[in-house]
């Protein structure tokens, strides 16, 4: 919709709905061009050619071992989120793509695909910060140069040229939602201010906090949920500082890479299930090297954070769901339980990243000369 608006001069935040950035709108224009059923069929095309290709792109630049082979394959299949996310048709299979590009790229693509992927949905820009901990130029140089074009050229277009709005009429659901199927911090917090009040009905937001219509979200919330975000991230941001003692050598930046992305899910204010989806090309590839180096204590945790992090709480909540005949407030406990675990495993993931990062400080720091006598 936002896409025909374009191509009609109007404002692509025409339809109050649109809370991308318009650069979106501009570069989904062929799509605009079709029927709906055929836009429908040509994205969920490039959505799996997205997702095979970062497969593959992962599994060459981990020197297309079978140990990695295996484990992106048990990744894609098991990990969930890729079946919804398709089913929804969203953009994270896109941004998986530009994901795996950063982990996997020479600094120049890495600096490009993070752009790109901060100039589609902002928070995938968090692997930005590793390319600063690396003082990596030309990847930070990249970075800025294609989410500056990005961002800048759509904006530029819809003040000037087109009609309607020239933001989002209600960015302002960006802050926060306590919806169920948000799974961060700040919505978790949000819930739990806004506890049920008794056992017929969940509160309001919990069930239509996805609709950016019906959210009725008072603004003090509004900015506990944005504070949140930011404490969360900026503490998380200061522990892997701290962790590499303000440096990161190239060898370093993937899995700082996935760790902040591990970081950002958790910390966003509005963290949708199937956001889930971005996790796989870190989870992959911290899987293959557990198990190239045959740390099966710590391939059990990466497992077990993974399993957290979406299928297990979806098979649950989804039971839950089906056994009370919908939203239920029959037991607050099990929801807020099932709602609040993805998160805490996603910090718990970016903890295991940080150790990782650690434990390669020593590997990676260059060897003091010995006097030979």
């Amino acid at each position: 919709m936002a896409a025909g608006d374009v191509l009609h001069g109007r404002s692509p935040f025409s339809d109050p709905a649109m809370l991308y950035p318009p650069a979106l709108a501009f570069l989904l224009t062929p799509l605009g061009l079709m029927s709906y059923e055929a836009a429908r069929w040509t994205w969920l095309v490039i959505s799996q050619i997205c997702l095979l290709g970062s497969a593959f792109l992962l599994w060459r630049g981990l020197k297309r071992s079978p140990i990695a082979a295996f484990g992106i394959a048990i990744v894609w299949t098991f990990g969930g989120a890729a079946s919804e996310s398709l089913a929804l048709g969203q953009l994270a299979p896109v941004v998986v793509l530009l994901l795996t590009l950063t982990y996997t790229a020479r600094p120049n693509w890495q600096g490009i695909a993070t752009g790109l992927a901060a100039g589609l949905k902002y928070f995938p820009g968090a692997p930005l910060l590793a390319f600063l901990l690396a003082r990596n130029r030309r990847a930070v140089v990249a970075f800025f140069a294609v989410a500056a074009v990005t961002l800048a050229v759509p904006w530029l277009f819809v003040l000037i040229f087109f009609t309607g709005p020239k933001t989002a009429p209600r960015a302002i659901y960006s802050m926060g939602s306590s919806t169920i199927l948000s799974w961060s911090i700040p919505s978790t917090i949000l819930r739990i201010l806004d506890p049920p009040s008794n056992r017929d009905h969940l509160p309001h937001n919990w069930e239509f906090g996805n609709d950016t219509g019906s959210l009725q979200l008072p603004a003090r919330d509004r900015w506990i949920s944005a504070s949140a975000a930011v404490l969360v991230f900026s503490l998380g941001a200061l522990a892997l500082v701290i962790t590499c003692r303000g440096r990161l050598d190239p060898l370093q930046v993937p899995l700082a890479s996935a760790a902040l992305i591990a970081l950002a899910l958790a910390a966003v204010p509005v963290s949708w299930t199937h956001y889930q989806l971005l996790q796989y090309p870190g989870v992959a590839m911290f899987l293959t090297r557990a198990a190239e180096s045959r740390r099966w204590r710590l391939l059990l945790a990466i497992l077990i954070c993974a399993n957290l992090l979406y299928p297990l709480p979806v098979a649950i909540l989804k039971h839950y769901y089906s056994s009370h005949g919908g939203w239920s407030a029959a037991s607050p406990t099990t929801l807020y339980l099932w709602t609040s675990v993805a998160p805490i495993a996603s910090l718990a993931l970016f903890a295991l990243f940080l150790k990782e990062i650690r434990a390669m400080s020593a590997i990676c720091q260059p060897k003091p000369a010995v006097l030979v006598q």
